[in-house]
């Protein structure tokens, strides 16, 4: 059964003591307390291998780690994060500029995964139903992203982008910024580079981020959703027999998720079908 939009009464701390408040808020699925960890992560639409990697590795072990991430639908990164917070059997939450109803949910072509989100997280937006997208509601948008989260994480970005516009929010609203640096003659890395310079921590490495991070703001404990690929895997071999028996799900499902994860950097076959994650 699908969760039905409603009005979310009250808003969220979080969002209440930002600069320029949310009036009023539509919510779609359940959000998780006020006190539980969140992490937003952000970048660009056309991210690289490298870029989908970390992010699809950042999500995921949050999310496994029972974190909620936090990022807008977008296409690209927000897409990534979202996917593998859910696949690791966490929780995510998506803000929308646009109403919540199933017309207006943007892009429609992310449309499946926002209702997978509002089954085990959250779809919000400042819009009723039936609104449609303006130009200017993105970054409108985006000081929620980065104000319902404790910290942001930007992967990858060019200059100008609305990615930059969240770092700054989050700036405004005293969250500690992480960017994941890469190539200086890399377009997508113009922006996290520049970010690192003016404002934003380095994240250099995932495992230092994720143990920092969970010290200092902890977690509600492991995620408790069925987990994906992503939610049992590590640096660690694990061998298919074992991923088939701890998913779940059929050996030809697995084998299907493990190519898809494969192709895409972020899964290795070390040999004798033993696989880890990049």
């Amino acid at each position: 059964m699908q969760a039905s939009v409603r009005v979310l009464r009250p808003i969220p701390e979080r969002l209440r003591n930002i600069p320029s408040p949310p009036d009023q808020l539509w919510i779609r699925g359940s959000l998780p307390p006020d006190t539980a960890a969140a992490v937003a992560i952000v970048g660009s639409r056309r991210p690289t291998a490298y870029g989908r990697r970390i992010a699809t590795q950042i999500a995921g072990r949050l999310g496994a780690a029972g974190v909620t991430v936090v990022s807008g639908l977008a296409f690209g990164v927000d897409t990534i994060a979202h996917t593998a917070a859910l696949e690791a059997g966490g929780r995510s939450v998506a803000i929308l500029p646009d109403g919540l109803g199933d017309d207006d949910l943007s892009p429609q072509t992310n449309r499946r995964l926002a209702l997978r989100i509002a089954s085990r997280g959250a779809l919000l937006s400042e819009y009723p139903e039936g609104t449609p997208v303006r130009k200017y509601h993105y970054e409108a948008r985006n000081r929620m992203i980065s104000g319902l989260a404790d910290v942001v994480v930007v992967v990858e970005a060019s200059r100008p982008s609305g990615t930059l516009i969240t770092a700054r929010h989050a700036g405004d609203q005293s969250r500690d910024v992480w960017a994941v640096p890469g190539p200086i003659d890399s377009e997508q890395s113009l922006g996290t580079n520049w970010l690192i310079d003016q404002l934003a921590h380095p994240l250099v490495s995932i495992d230092w981020f994720i143990d920092g991070f969970l010290n200092r703001y902890g977690t509600e404990g492991p995620a408790t959703g069925r987990p994906g690929m992503i939610g049992l895997l590590s640096d660690t071999a694990v061998h298919f027999d074992e991923l088939v028996s701890k998913s779940g799900k059929p050996a030809a499902e697995v084998e299907a998720e493990l190519v898809k994860l494969e192709l895409t950097g972020v899964v290795r076959d070390v040999g004798d079908r033993h696989y880890v994650l990049v």
